[in-house]
């Protein structure tokens, strides 16, 4: 009976530990992110989602601040600490506003100013990067240059790889 017993909870342990393994993984998740200028390719990197909740994200000053930890901005961070192909050089948050401007992004020793966008899944937010909220799966190109730019450059890609799988 005492075996029993033992190997009963061994099963209830395993199975409470692999729930648990479970609910961690499905909180976090990873999101695409595609880093461009003017429609060139700087870095491609799998970035997982920080647990949910507030996490702080410095300005160029080194002021600390809150922002969403699942924001589009946050994902950008972490791939700044993950990656040696791009630096935020400057990021500026607005008291008044309440929220943060990407005004600059170091890619090669060049310093890209003023122009860098984003969108999620092909679409653009109406919202700044520290607003627009992730929940995992996502692929978020930010990018240096006009909009009509890189939807010419996804559309060129499309049409390519149409090509590419009707041919072969």
């Amino acid at each position: 009976m005492k075996k029993i017993i033992q190997n009963l909870w061994r099963v209830v342990f395993v199975s409470v530990l692999v729930f648990c393994f479970q609910l961690v993984k499905a909180d976090g998740g990873e999101v695409n992110l595609v880093v461009k200028n003017n429609g060139q390719e700087i870095t491609t990197l799998s970035v997982p989602l920080s647990a949910a909740g507030l996490a702080g994200v410095n300005d160029s000053g080194g002021a600390p601040h809150d922002i969403d930890a699942h924001s589009v901005l946050k994902v950008l961070s972490d791939a700044d600490a993950m990656s040696s192909e791009f630096n935020i050089s400057s990021l500026i948050y607005y008291d008044s506003f309440g929220a943060f401007y990407l005004k600059c992004i170091e890619v090669g020793g060049d310093d890209l100013c003023d122009n860098w966008q984003y969108d999620v899944n092909g679409d653009s937010p109406s919202s700044g990067m520290d607003q627009s909220i992730l929940s995992g799966g996502e692929t978020v190109n930010v990018f240096f240059g006009s909009e009509e730019e890189e939807k010419e450059e996804i559309l060129v890609e499309e049409i390519v790889e149409a090509e590419v799988s009707n041919s072969g």
